[in-house]
């Protein structure tokens, strides 16, 4: 059984320590976790697509590697116990960077800095 995600938790965090987040992600040493520093992008719909679904009260990000060991993750919604609703529409193609890379700023690069 999972646990519930609570309803008054609040997600959002200043750009500075979001900032010092991806900085530690990007200089990582654990050649496991190689490649886990890139950003990836999903379109809006794809967010949509999996909320909508009935009783999803939210979304799971899972890392995971491609067949030719390439990094990705796979999202899945998450019910009102907190499962994941396997059950359900899952999605991983997601924008790679490269070549959809943002400009350089301060998650990305630590010339913003």
């Amino acid at each position: 059984m999972g646990n519930r995600l609570p309803k008054d938790h609040d997600h959002r965090i200043t750009l500075a320590e979001a900032a010092r987040m991806t900085r530690r992600q990007r200089r990582e040493k654990d050649t496991r976790k190689k490649g886990m520093e890139r950003p990836y992008a999903l379109r809006r719909e794809a967010f949509e697509s999996i909320l909508s679904q009935k009783g999803c009260e939210g979304v799971r990000i899972y890392p995971a590697v491609h067949e030719d060991g390439s990094p990705t993750v796979v999202v899945v919604g998450v019910d009102e116990a907190g499962n994941d609703m396997v059950s359900g529409l899952l999605i991983q193609n997601v924008f790679d960077c490269p070549p959809y890379c943002p400009e350089a700023n301060e998650l990305n690069s630590d010339s913003r800095q």
